[in-house]
């Protein structure tokens, strides 16, 4: 089993150098078509790996599925993973993606629409921080860009669009999934969003940079949030 599993990746990665016009091809995950470029490292895992965050998956899908989520959030949502395949398996009917990266973006909207969803999800090429206006952003390299993020760094940034959750929407008494990937800026997301975490039931899958660990659980628990999981480098909070 542990030969097998060398072999098949290498086998996968052999036939896409030859098949795969200029690293492109489309692959099917978790009962979703995915159009992946192996140059990408996200894109990679999904394609030659076949278990691409398979165990997050898993326990978000139960959990959204017992509190009855009636919408879902994927913040920095990159080309679309979470997104395409919860609508896809029926686990949800809407989401409403943010994704700053250009080049993320479309990849998400041409997933959305290989798989017949562009309907029920929602894409906004905007961040999402604690305060609405513009912000540094410096781009991933093009071999990782879900290495993208807001920084303080002046460096090889540019200004982008970003917005809170609360200014974004008003809900209340509703039943939500969030995912959140922004790469070290989950407590800024968290802290616009107070008013969604406060009015809703929320589940959060966060990936938590470790700095922020102590910093995120304890900005969650004054609102009622403990944690239920961890799994890798996500944090799943809840009521």
């Amino acid at each position: 089993m542990p030969v097998l599993k060398r072999l098949i990746p290498s086998a996968k990665k052999a036939y896409c150098r030859i098949f795969w016009k200029n690293g492109t091809g489309t692959v099917r995950s978790n009962g979703a078509l995915f159009r992946l470029n192996y140059n990408n490292f996200v894109d990679r895992q999904i394609a030659f790996y076949g278990d691409y965050e398979d165990r997050q998956l898993a326990f978000l899908t139960s959990e959204m599925q017992r509190i009855k989520a009636d919408i879902f959030f994927d913040i920095g949502a990159n080309i679309g993973f979470y997104t395409v395949i919860l609508v896809k398996s029926e686990v949800i009917n809407k989401v409403v993606a943010f994704e700053p990266d250009a080049r993320n973006v479309e990849c998400l909207k041409t997933n959305a629409s290989l798989n017949g969803l562009s309907d029920q999800i929602e894409v906004h090429q905007l961040a999402v921080s604690s305060q609405s206006g513009n912000v540094n952003f410096q781009p991933g390299p093009k071999n990782s860009t879900g290495q993208s993020k807001i920084t303080d760094d002046a460096v090889d940034t540019i200004d982008i669009p970003a917005t809170t959750l609360d200014d974004f929407l008003t809900l209340a008494g509703r039943n939500i999934g969030v995912k959140i990937d922004v790469e070290g800026h989950e407590l800024d997301v968290l802290k616009g969003m107070r008013r969604a975490l406060q009015d809703n039931n929320c589940l959060l899958q966060i990936e938590v940079y470790r700095d922020n660990i102590p910093l995120v659980e304890d900005y969650l628990a004054v609102l009622g949030y403990t944690l239920k999981q961890q799994l890798d480098h996500d944090y799943f909070y809840g009521r």
